[in-house]
This record gives structure tokens, sequence and C-alpha cells, in this order.
């Protein structure tokens, strides 16, 4: 079962959790479903943890081509999807929560190797850009199962939330 991980700014009252981000977000292009290549960030409009795109670029896909023994047929085929789908975008990167373009992404952390799950916060190496303060992991929230209710996400080229697909 999946654990969330939560954030804490050191400074003031800021909280969040990754279990914000979790579901399926996908860009709706024609006819197709392609998924949202995403990370987990900081939002200073929405003072949030959320999900935040990660665009593809020419160099990306060049890359991949001479990664092809380390990823899968499916992840290439899918980025270069999001790449001819997002191919005219013309806006930078979105908080896919308010559409923001104003985010940072949350470096990935784990508990020191000697240390247990549930025991100290773990330094993320973000600053809080509302005040200043430093912002933690923890590690400590229960094992959550939702099942098949994780929500799901549409969105058009240029990263703006649709009802539907």
């Amino acid at each position: 079962m999946p654990q969330p991980t939560s954030y804490t700014c050191a400074k003031c009252d800021f909280k969040g959790s990754d279990f914000s981000t979790w579901g399926s977000y996908s860009y709706s292009a024609g006819d197709m479903l392609i998924p949202v290549s995403r990370r987990l960030a900081l939002c200073n409009s929405c003072n949030s943890v959320v999900s935040a795109e990660v665009l593809p670029t020419r160099e990306r896909a060049e890359s991949i081509k001479s990664e092809t023994l380390l990823l899968t047929k499916q992840f290439r085929d899918e980025e270069y999807k999001r790449l001819e789908a997002l191919s005219g975008r013309t806006s930078p990167a979105r908080c896919l929560a308010c559409g923001s373009h104003d985010f940072e992404f949350i470096p990935h952390v784990e508990p020191d190797r000697h240390q247990k799950r549930n025991e100290l916060p773990v330094r993320t190496g973000l600053v809080h850009k509302n005040c200043g303060g430093r912002i933690y992991a923890e590690f400590r929230a229960p094992n959550f199962f939702m099942g098949t209710k994780l929500p799901k996400k549409f969105f058009d080229t240029e990263g703006i939330e649709k009802k539907k697909p």
C-alpha cells in the first residue's frame, strides 16, 4: 500500500502532502489520451504540494533514442506522443492544481538508510518562497489504500484542466 509523504515548513504553518497528487492525469489531444509527465512541486500561487507538468523537449526525445535499452517501449512511445501533441504549445509548464507557472519542483528525498521511516523529518533543500523557511519531508503517515477511487484529471495541450476528455 502506498504511504503518503507530508511536507512542512520550519518557519510558518505550511503543511501539505503528496496524497493530493495521486491519481491519473492525461492530456486530451484529439481522440487520444496521453499521460501527463509530472513531478511533485510546491506551488507558490496556491501554496500547496501539487503535481506540475514536465514538458517534453527535442533534446529529451533525442536522449530517449540513445537510451533504448534502458527505457521501456511504452515509455518511449508515450514520450513521443507527448512531444507530438504538445509541439504547438505556447505556455510554460503549469501547476496542475491552479494553472500557475510559479512553482518549484520538490527534490526526491528518502530517510537516511540508518533512520527508520517514522523518525525525524528529512530536509528537502527547498526554501519556502512565501516565508523563507526550510521545507522538510516527513514519512510518518500510515499506509493508505484507496482502491479504484483515485481521481482522473484531464487537461488540454496548454495544461488547462477540462471536465471531460
